[in-house]
């Protein structure tokens, strides 16, 4: 499965009151077989070693991506999310030690065999689960 989405994001709302952002972003595959549009929503909570972000994501998907079910989807998501995560700690820890950002971690171009693989192991903990571990009730909003 290869999808290129190009779109563009821009930032809905900012709070700084409240700690929250809102990134509204939406996209087409170059190839036209599908489309995604999303908003994220931050929300930044002090706690004792820093600062807690908590992301909440829309995500409507058409089109080829949107055939294959929100389990997949939802574990790529969540390796890109983590991905993104991962890149931004080790820009601010640059920042914090006196070093440029941009030149310990540079933009990355996400690795299709990367995310499979993560999002594979996602699957399979998630079946493993299922089969193995009392059911746990997942609140849906």
């Amino acid at each position: 499965v290869k999808l290129e989405f190009a779109g563009q994001a821009a930032v809905k709302s900012r709070n700084d009151a409240t700690h929250t952002l809102s990134i509204d972003a939406s996209g087409a595959d170059k190839k036209g077989r599908g489309a995604a549009a999303a908003v994220l929503t931050a929300v930044l909570t002090q706690v004792p070693r820093g600062t807690k972000v908590d992301i909440s994501l829309e995500l409507e998907i058409s089109g080829a991506a949107a055939q294959y079910g929100r389990g997949l989807v939802a574990d790529v998501t969540a390796v890109l999310v983590q991905q993104t995560a991962d890149s931004m700690q080790a820009r601010l820890r640059a920042i914090a030690m006196g070093l440029d950002p941009n030149a310990v971690v540079g933009a990355q171009p996400a690795s299709g065999l990367a995310i499979g693989f993560n999002a594979f192991m996602r699957a399979l903990v998630r079946v493993f689960k299922r089969f193995f571990m009392p059911y746990v009730p997942v609140a849906r909003r």
